[in-house]
C-alpha cells in the first residue's frame, strides 16, 4: 500500500469512529434526542444522602390533586412494582396527564414524600429502565 492510501484508509476510519461516536452522543441517556438519566423509584427510596435526585416512572392514573391553597399538586409516580408520592408546587407541563412517563427531579424527605423542583415529561424512546421490553 502506497504511504497516500494509507493516509486515506487512515481518514476514513477516523471519521467513521467521529460519526459513531457522535451518533451515540446524540442518542444516550441525558443527550440531546435522549431520555433525560434518572433512577428508579427504590433507588430513590434508598438514598438517605439528601441531595437532589431524578427519579423515572409513569404518573398512576387517579392520583393527581391539586391544591389551590398552596398552588401545589400531589400525584403517584410508579414503575417497576414500586410507588413514590410526589409534591410540586408550579405549572406542570403541557404533556403532563395520567400515565404519563415523566421524570421528576426534587429531593426524597425521610417522609416518604418526594418534592419535585422539576418535573420532565418523557415523549421521546422510552425509558428502558421504567419499561423494560418497550
Amino acid at each position: 500500500m502506497s504511504k497516500k492510501q494509507i493516509t486515506i484508509v487512515a481518514v476514513t476510519l477516523i471519521a467513521l469512529v467521529g460519526i459513531v461516536v457522535g451518533f451515540k452522543l446524540l442518542t444516550s441517556p441525558g443527550g440531546p434526542g435522549g431520555v433525560p438519566n434518572h433512577i428508579t423509584i427504590a433507588q430513590a427510596k434508598a438514598d438517605k444522602s439528601g441531595q437532589p435526585l431524578k427519579v423515572g416512572g409513569d404518573v398512576v392514573p387517579g392520583s393527581i390533586t391539586w391544591d389551590n391553597a398552596s398552588q401545589s399538586m400531589r400525584f403517584t409516580l410508579a414503575d417497576e412494582g414500586d410507588r413514590m408520592q410526589v409534591v410540586y408546587q408550579g405549572v406542570a407541563p403541557n404533556d403532563f396527564k395520567p400515565g404519563s412517563p415523566l421524570v421528576v427531579e426534587g429531593t426524597y424527605s425521610p417522609s416518604g414524600v418526594f418534592r419535585a423542583a422539576s418535573l420532565t415529561t418523557r415523549t421521546s424512546p422510552l425509558c428502558k429502565t421504567c419499561h423494560p421490553g418497550g
